[in-house]
């Protein structure tokens, strides 16, 4: 039995959905017989995804060929095997396969903040046609978390396919870097912190509310006599919808001798940057599951996370929770944790006690649950 999963976005991707290559490697390792069918644009990049061999990675336009025509016969189970399940992991469904499929969805962001996401009515319009495919196209439902799932009630949207919520995992690449006072000390230095500093890490758009992380870290600063920068990391060129360029906001705030932009880093860097951050700070407005607070959590990290959508299911009782309205709110609360060594450690015990409840192998388990239902 093969299972073809698309991989395109997840692929090309240097935000959140990356992180599904981690849900690959585990329903590969799965005690089964199955075989993946990797469906790939020519140009993706899977460094460091170790498969066996016998999956098979596929071009999208060639699956998409296949997939529309199922009576191809020998020519389709030489290239994409015998397909019993596809599976869309990034909601964006272009084709309407022969077989069961599985549609995950992460969130409704763009209903639920379309100021962010659409220009014009025509955008909305088409968003909402495709919606409405994975709808009559999926014979699975996946969200990634439950306040997902009722978000597709509350916006009155019914598919008629079953909704089966999965969680996400943490990558195994996070967790409490084995360095010594001094090694932490001289990270820090390296990257223009002597004093220590506020942390944030995730996508540089609208939604993520930076222009509050901001004025949150400017009231911050007036307030306190130790100098901690705020360092942000993420790729300010992806997708920056519903904001002004990061420089400008940081520029109209008299900040740039405080900001230091890491840009797009790799997972091993970005451990030593949350493992020596003093706080991390997520003011997201909009979050479908949140894995840069549990990434935070699984480095020993104490976090300050905003209480809109998802996040408060995901972090549960291991963050300090916040609206994501009051700058004024964020440093008072940066601020008394910063005082508070002992407030501090118990967020971190917390933090390292949830992230371990989160999983790829579990995700993985799951999924192939549904997978099994539709055979």
């Amino acid at each position: 039995m093969t299972i073809a999963l698309d991989l395109r976005e997840v692929a090309r991707s240097t935000r959140g959905y990356r992180r599904m290559l981690n849900l690959v490697i585990e329903l590969d390792r799965l005690d089964s017989s199955e075989t993946l069918a990797l469906i790939l644009d020519s140009n993706s990049d899977l460094k460091g995804v170790d498969l066996s061999p016998r999956d098979r990675f596929v071009s999208a336009a060639r699956a998409l060929r296949m997939l529309r025509r199922p009576l191809v016969g020998a020519a389709r189970r030489l290239l994409l095997g015998d397909i019993r399940v596809m599976h869309f992991l990034t909601g964006d469904v272009w084709a309407s396969p022969s077989c069961p499929t599985v549609v995950t969805l992460h969130d409704l962001a763009p209903l639920d903040l379309p100021e962010l996401f659409f220009d014009t009515a025509r955008e909305e319009a088409v968003y909402r046609r495709r919606l409405g495919t994975v709808f009559r196209v999926a014979d699975r439902i996946v969200t990634v978390s439950d306040t997902s799932q009722a978000r597709l009630e509350l916006l009155g949207l019914s598919p008629k396919a079953p909704l089966r919520r999965v969680y996400q995992g943490i990558d195994p690449a996070f967790h409490p870097e084995d360095w010594t006072v001094e090694a932490r000390k001289h990270f820090r230095r390296n990257i223009g912190c002597d004093m220590g500093f506020l942390f944030y890490c995730g996508g540089i758009d609208g939604r993520k509310n930076l222009s509050l992380l901001l004025d949150a870290y400017r009231v911050f600063r007036e307030k306190t006599s130790t100098p901690r920068k705020l360092v942000l990391a993420g790729d300010p060129n992806v997708s920056p919808r519903g904001m002004k360029p990061l420089g400008e906001l940081i520029a109209e705030r008299g900040l740039e001798r405080d900001v230091i932009l890491l840009g797009w880093v790799s997972d091993p860097f970005l451990r030593r940057v949350y493992s020596s951050a003093a706080l991390f700070l997520y003011p997201s407005r909009m979050e479908g599951f949140g894995y840069s607070p549990l990434e935070a959590m699984a480095c020993g990290c104490p976090v300050v996370c905003s209480n809109a959508a998802a996040l408060p299911e995901t972090v549960g009782n291991a963050a300090k929770l916040l609206p994501p309205t009051d700058p004024e709110t964020w440093a008072s609360a940066a601020l008394e944790l910063i005082e508070d060594r002992e407030e501090r450690g118990r967020l971190v015990e917390r933090g390292l006690t949830r992230a371990q409840a989160f999983s790829w192998k579990r995700t993985a388990e799951e999924l192939f649950g549904i997978y099994r239902e539709l055979l």
